[in-house]
């Protein structure tokens, strides 16, 4: 099927290169002519077709509109749009899968992996397997490896496509012992040593590493969906979680700091709202709760807090924010030691509700604010009661609708955001793990979510790219958590899934068209 599809024509993209008369790119400087053969000429790995008379750089940014390079990627806002701009001055919007690699996922409670046998079975080696793959991503229209690839991987794609690295900062600080339930281990991010602990994850021979010398490196993302309240993944936020500490813990310290410094050393005031006898701050040390919310796996502690007192509430989440920061304000000093020009991506946030101020604090020092941006609104409409939904925007928490979600993010950072996972799974008979995330019955559905999700998204200027998560089906037996979802572009036997396959390569060659089409007006060319 992907033989079939016309190529894009020129007549709605002439008109939009029009607009670039008067100069192109935020310093006005114009593009070279598409009678120019350099700039007609596509470098990239897939020899891509030129595009309204313009070819594609080696990183796979599109020629027609140039601005200034610096030898890495960077993001620029260019007449209103937001875009990846290649290490060669060209725009790129991130079109990208995660986990392109010939293992797949092993088998829970194994080391098989029934993709990787696959794979040898019909090419013969993983570097066989390898050039199919190229062709295939070029045939797709993908132009960036998402994340989740370790470096022998990226190996088998070197100098072909753009990469992003995943760290994970937060994981690098000691477990938080003894708190509430949680399906990922809290920390304490505020032991004396975090800095030299987050430097951990750029140590030589890291992935890290590598990005900080390799010009085809996209980026570092610095955490990977860390629950910060509310979570539906744990019980309690980072204060409830910081009180079950023990006495003199820098976890217990730092709640006794941030409360002594919010109410002013006034112990009373705090008695007030939280309903305590203590004679000082320094009785903080000998609390281990705080509040009647339930500290529980779920949402039951999550709508709990929605009906605290706003004082208390405030407190919660100043004190999450406050934790965030530190994470991301650690996190940003490990990456801008690596290289100034190295993009720090943010932290792939989790999907679900997040209050402003804790998503304001993960973006403060990133170049880019990264989401996992599922659409789960079916799902937790199916059980949240009813009014909740209006009730988390009026409180301050962004929306669960994954498109108002990105208009939050956007409007509360200001950053460029890039989708790091999204996607539809196709449902299986016997049951898909875990429950939560968007699943539609087939393959057709699969193809028109699809569609429907990235034209939203390809309508927001802020938007700078979507990695589908992932590359390849997991295995029905479940992977090593369990999870057993029909995601893949390909299936276990390395076929394309269809019409999924298709439906990509469609929108993927169009995104250059769309992006043009949210360009503000050209300014008149000023006279020199």
């Amino acid at each position: 099927m992907l033989s079939k599809l016309v190529p894009l024509g020129l007549v709605r993209v002439l008109p939009l290169l029009l607009l670039f008369a008067a100069g192109c790119g935020s310093d006005g400087e114009p593009p070279a002519p598409p009678s120019d053969g350099e700039a007609r000429a596509s470098e990239d790995v897939c020899q891509s077709p030129a595009l309204a008379g313009y070819g594609f750089d080696r990183y796979g940014g599109w020629k027609g509109i140039r601005v200034s390079s610096t030898g890495r990627f960077r993001v620029e806002r260019i007449r209103g749009v937001w875009w990846f701009v290649t290490p060669e001055g060209h725009v790129l919007f991130s079109t990208g899968v995660t986990g392109v690699d010939p293992i797949g996922d092993y088998v829970r409670g194994t080391n098989e992996s029934p993709y990787l046998a696959n794979v040898l079975r019909r090419h013969g080696s993983v570097q066989a397997w390898a050039e199919v793959t190229t062709q295939r991503f070029c045939a797709l229209g993908f132009r960036v490896l998402g994340g989740w690839m370790a470096a022998e991987h990226l190996d088998l794609f070197a100098q072909r496509f753009p990469y992003t690295v995943n760290v994970d900062v937060y994981d690098t600080f000691p477990p938080a012992r003894g708190g509430p339930p949680s399906l990922r281990a809290r920390r304490d991010v505020f032991v004396a040593d975090a800095l030299e602990r987050a430097r951990s994850v750029a140590r030589p021979g890291s992935l890290a590493e590598r990005c900080a010398h390799d010009p085809w490196c996209v980026g570092i993302y610095v955490e990977n969906e860390v629950p910060y309240l509310p979570s539906i993944v744990a019980g309690g936020g980072h204060l409830d979680v910081y009180l079950a500490q023990a006495a003199g813990s820098p976890a217990k310290t730092a709640v006794e700091q941030f409360f002594r410094q919010r109410y002013g050393g006034d112990v009373d005031a705090f008695n007030r709202v939280w309903a305590t006898p203590l004679r000082d701050f320094a009785e903080i040390s000998q609390l281990r709760f705080l509040g009647t919310c339930p500290a529980s796996l779920g949402y039951e502690d999550d709508l709990c807090y929605l009906d605290e007192t706003p004082e208390r509430r405030a407190d919660r989440i100043a004190f999450e924010a406050l934790v965030a920061a530190r994470v991301a304000e650690i996190a940003d000093r490990v990456v801008r030691e690596l290289g100034s020009a190295v993009l720090n991506l943010g932290p792939r946030v989790v999907v679900g509700p997040f209050a402003h101020e804790v998503i304001r604090a993960l973006a403060a020092p990133t170049d880019v604010f990264s989401t996992n941006n599922y659409d789960v609104t079916a799902y937790a409409r199916s059980f949240l009661p009813p009014g909740v939904e209006e009730r988390l925007k009026n409180l301050g928490f962004s929306g669960i609708d994954p498109f108002e979600r990105l208009q939050e993010f956007w409007q509360l950072t200001g950053k460029p955001i890039l989708i790091t996972e999204w996607f539809y799974r196709r449902a299986r008979p016997e049951g898909s793990f875990p429950p939560v995330l968007p699943e539609v019955p087939d393959g057709p559905a699969q193809a028109a979510a699809v569609r429907t999700y990235l034209e939203r998204i390809l309508e927001m200027p802020f938007v700078v790219g979507a990695h589908w998560f992932q590359w390849v089906d997991q295995p029905i037996e479940g992977r090593r958590d369990g999870e057993n979802q029909l995601i893949g572009i390909v299936d276990i036997e390395d076929n394309l899934n269809e019409p999924l396959a298709s439906a990509m390569a469609e929108i993927n060659r169009s995104v250059i068209t769309r992006r043009l089409e949210l360009q503000e007006p050209a300014r008149a060319q000023r006279p020199r």
